[in-house]
């Protein structure tokens, strides 16, 4: 906190007049007048204390205003990058889902050709063997 000093009014001269004298008491009363309004300003700690906690309140205010911003932007940054993993991951099972069924058809259909095969053998190899027995 600065306070400019005035310096003060020179005192009238000696040959001044009544009007002259009366202006300057009167300049002399508001400069004594603002210098104790100044005093008691100065002298004020409830007032400095309200000045103080406004001026606090408002930097949390805003301080708070500001983290909330921020964390605003990462709940949305955070959001927007799990709907893309979420995303991801539906791609990633279906695309899994469609590899297992073809595994699952391409297991059947190599089970069945087998069993096809064993089949055909055993019944192919009783009917030879009966044909061999008979005359």
């Amino acid at each position: 906190m600065s306070t400019s000093v005035t310096p003060p009014n020179p005192e009238p001269s000696k040959d001044a007049g009544i009007e002259d004298i009366k202006h300057d008491i009167e300049q002399t009363r508001e400069e004594l007048g603002e210098t104790v309004e100044a005093l008691t300003a100065k002298l004020d700690v409830k007032a400095q204390a309200k000045k103080k906690a406004g001026a606090l309140k408002n930097q949390a205010t805003s301080r708070l205003a500001s983290g909330k911003e921020q964390a605003a932007g990462a709940v949305a940054s955070g959001q927007a990058r799990l709907d893309r993993l979420a995303r991801q991951a539906k791609t990633y099972r279906a695309e899994n889902q469609q590899q297992s069924q073809a595994l699952i058809t391409g297991a059947c259909a190599v089970a069945g050709a087998l069993i096809t095969i064993i089949i055909w053998r055993s019944l192919r190899g009783r009917t030879g063997a009966s044909e061999a027995l008979t005359p």
